[in-house]
């Protein structure tokens, strides 16, 4: 299984540090769910990198530092380019940024590969296949103790295509341009393709999704025991941490996502379900970070649900 990565497991990171670190964590697991293979996943890793290293010069040099700023994001650079140790508050998460960065080739990366806007903008134009995704886990989830679990991939597209996203657009045909809205059933197709892209990647998108659902920044109406979730609503809390803060509830989405991983490796293990290979978190790296599973709330299955599981 291929095995996520920061650049902070394994780090010597200070006590001081420690809740930034989880923070910035949560923003590197972003680049896993927008990356479609090595290229991009370190391309992404390097403009998560050089996103927060700016940060940290901008903003966490303290300012009650006898040192004036200049001269200390200056000291800053210097030391993680020599690799040596420096003392003040929040190097350690610099010089592990720096790292990675040098590791996966950052200036050249930084050059031509991606930037972090051009990562939000693959989770603003995926995010209905994310969603989708994140459906289709959700109900592999919910089947796990069932005796359908041997078939569950097969299910749970079929509970997933009970989905419906509602979106606007232009109606061309009203000369006040007012806005159309539509309500559109995810098909079939459109589930086995945000399936073969986003697989890999389904327990982390299961943390990342339902911790924006559990604290109201995606919202689902059930109309007519269907799941219907506004578009434009999901679009923006998915593609953009600076405006949720979800980066805060760091607990949550690496809790949901070892409880997702695990799961997910079961029904492999149990069904030799092969078509599926998860990218994981390692328990070892989690150590530093107190990082635990939580057990999310999985609704239990309603008549026409239990019709469609049944036939």
């Amino acid at each position: 299984m291929p095995i996520i990565t920061t650049p902070y497991f394994n780090s010597e990171i200070t006590r001081n540090s420690i809740i930034t670190a989880k923070e910035n964590i949560i923003y590197h697991l972003l680049a896993y769910i927008a990356a479609k293979n090595k290229e991009e996943l370190a391309q992404f890793k390097v403009a998560v990198s050089f996103m927060l290293m700016e940060d940290i010069l901008r903003n966490r040099i303290r300012k009650e530092d006898k040192t004036p700023a200049p001269l200390m994001r200056r000291r800053f650079k210097i030391y993680a380019l020599k690799h040596q140790k420096l003392s003040n508050h929040f190097f350690d998460l610099y010089n592990a940024e720096y790292q990675s960065y040098e590791q996966n080739d950052g200036d050249y990366n930084l050059a031509y590969g991606m930037n972090y806007k051009d990562l939000e903008n693959h989770l603003l134009d995926n995010a209905s296949a994310i969603m989708t995704v994140y459906f289709l886990t959700y109900n592999l989830l919910r089947l796990a103790k069932r005796p359908e679990a041997k078939h569950a991939m097969m299910t749970a597209r079929k509970l997933t295509n009970q989905l419906y996203f509602a979106i606007e657009k232009d109606n061309n045909n009203n000369q006040k341009k007012k806005k159309e809205k539509k309500v559109i059933n995810i098909s079939f197709d459109k589930i086995e393709k945000a399936r073969k892209e986003y697989i890999a990647v389904a327990p982390l998108i299961f943390g990342y999704v339902y911790t924006l659902i559990k604290h109201h920044y995606i919202q689902i109406r059930n109309l007519e025991e269907k799941k219907v979730l506004n578009q434009s609503n999901f679009e923006s809390a998915i593609s953009n941490l600076d405006n949720t803060k979800i980066f805060k509830k760091y607990h949550d989405i690496i809790g949901y996502t070892l409880y997702a991983q695990r799961v997910l490796t079961d029904i492999n293990r149990k069904y030799a379900d092969t078509e599926t290979d998860w990218a994981v978190l390692e328990k070892s790296d989690l150590k530093t970070f107190n990082f635990k599973e939580s057990t999310p709330i999985l609704a239990k299955f309603t008549d026409s649900e239990l019709k469609i599981i049944e036939n």
